[in-house]
């Protein structure tokens, strides 16, 4: 009887660090696992973060740089992208060196430039900084979607929720910029 009341808490926890181990291991499978996604400018990644959530794993080459204009690309931040299924950039000359990534590891990169508003700055040029504007953000966010659900379509209604989600956001502060 002695033997019993020892044995049955020796079991619960033998039993209780068998299944957090496993808890563990899981958790460390869905990391490596995750799906990655290289953004040349914070905005982007900040839009990504909204639709994606936890089911990706975004490398934003532009963090740790002031703005995308002092962008720096170690050597860490080129072994991350490596492993990416896509990027994301804005273009208009802004990021064109990432062709360069694209060419040489085969990585698809897509370009925002053709789908927004663009402010013309005369006849060769436009401003590039076309994320600002609340009505590009809303096509950002729905062309990122429909990229992810292309690379992760097991995730569709996730992305697509989250989105709804985003573009009401953004529906929230345009009413509140037209007060003003």
């Amino acid at each position: 009887m002695e033997k019993i009341r020892f044995l049955i808490p020796v079991i619960i926890i033998g039993m209780l660090v068998l299944l957090s181990f496993f808890y563990y291991i899981n958790k460390k499978n869905e990391e490596a696992n995750k799906i990655k996604i290289t953004t040349t400018i914070g905005a982007l990644a900040t839009i990504l973060r909204e639709i994606a959530d936890n089911k990706i794993e975004i490398i934003d080459l532009s963090e740790g740089a002031v703005h995308a204009h002092e962008l720096i690309l170690s050597p860490q931040k080129i072994k991350k992208t490596k492993e990416s299924r896509l990027i994301f950039a804005i273009g208009l000359n802004l990021d064109d060196w990432v062709e360069k990534i694209e060419q040489e590891y085969k990585i698809p990169v897509y370009k925002f430039e053709k789908d927004v508003y663009l402010l013309k700055l005369d006849k060769k040029h436009a401003n590039p900084h076309y994320w600002l504007s609340l009505r590009n953000s809303k096509i950002i966010a729905t062309k990122i979607t429909s990229k992810l659900i292309e690379v992760d379509p097991k995730n569709k209604i996730f992305y697509q929720k989250n989105l709804q989600n985003f573009i009401e956001k953004i529906f929230n502060l345009e009413k509140y910029v037209d007060k003003f």
